[in-house]
């Protein structure tokens, strides 16, 4: 793969074109903090925010700034609203949510996004952003700049995606190239160059169930939503988004026909929507 540009990686978000528009900085303190709902939890995991820690269970809500630790045979599912929607967080893995906010714009909401990737791996869906809009996963040696994507990323570098564009800044040998990864192909650092999936080795994207009608009523009562600028402090403020927004913007809204998020293209009707089964497989 050619080298497409060198630069230090901590500025690297910038040359990939991640960062926030110009004026975006006036508009500062409308960004709200988000918050991570955990939707599902296999096995053992725990967390830790700075103020409180303990075993993640599913309903907790996650703070910008939490990290999450999962033991072996282990995930766990967020559910990050603007943010997101979705990422599974897999076994042995350690993921800090370092950035969750948005702001809404006249005409678009944009979001601000960084998991910061220690060890393991995750798998992530991402609705399509906004121009201004930045979702990153950083890790010890890059950073992915991401779009409207289903992808798999792992620390050591390796980018896998199934949907949508991936931008891999992979620093090695005080060098910063960067790669352009579309669906059906994967960055392999060993390689150092973006090859073709393999479906046999690399398995395919997990079916992340819809939200169900519960769960939206509990994010409903139970998210806040707080200024950028300002500490979280107390029980904060409510949501600024109802559940049935949320569910609007994600195609499970009821009374309406909807486009799957999971499925694009494919309508049904809500009253078809069920519980989706209990757990989650954890292997691809």
């Amino acid at each position: 793969m050619k080298l497409v540009r060198s630069a230090p990686l901590t500025v690297i978000a910038f040359s990939l074109g991640l960062a926030i528009l110009a004026g975006a900085f006036n508009a500062e303190a409308q960004f709200k903090r988000n918050m991570a709902f955990v939707r599902a939890v296999e096995g053992s995991a725990s967390y830790s925010d700075g103020s409180r820690s303990g075993s993640v269970t599913r309903g907790l809500f996650l703070s910008e700034g939490a990290r999450v630790v999962t033991r072996g045979g282990s995930y766990v599912d967020l559910f990050l609203g603007e943010n997101g929607p979705f990422v599974r967080i897999t076994e042995n893995s350690n993921m800090t949510l370092d950035r969750l906010q948005f702001r809404e714009a006249s005409d678009e909401i944009v979001i601000e996004t960084s998991l910061n990737l220690r060890e393991g791996r995750i798998l992530g869906q991402v609705k399509k952003t906004s121009p201004a809009s930045r979702y990153e996963v950083v890790t010890p040696t890059m950073v992915a700049g991401i779009r409207g994507t289903d992808y798999d990323i792992s620390a050591d570098g390796t980018t896998k995606v199934y949907d949508g564009q991936v931008v891999v800044a992979y620093s090695v040998d005080g060098q910063v190239p960067t790669f352009l990864v579309n669906a059906g192909f994967k960055f392999d650092p060993n390689l150092q160059q973006v090859v073709p999936l393999d479906t046999t080795v690399d398995g395919i994207f997990p079916d992340f169930p819809g939200l169900t009608v519960d769960e939206l009523n509990e994010i409903r009562g139970n998210n806040r939503f707080e200024d950028a600028g300002k500490p979280i402090v107390g029980p904060g403020r409510p949501t600024v988004r109802s559940a049935m927004d949320i569910a609007r913007d994600l195609g499970t809204d009821q009374g309406t026909s909807f486009i799957s998020p999971i499925q694009p293209g494919v309508e049904s009707s809500s009253s078809d929507y069920q519980e989706p089964p209990a757990g989650i497989p954890s292997e691809l």
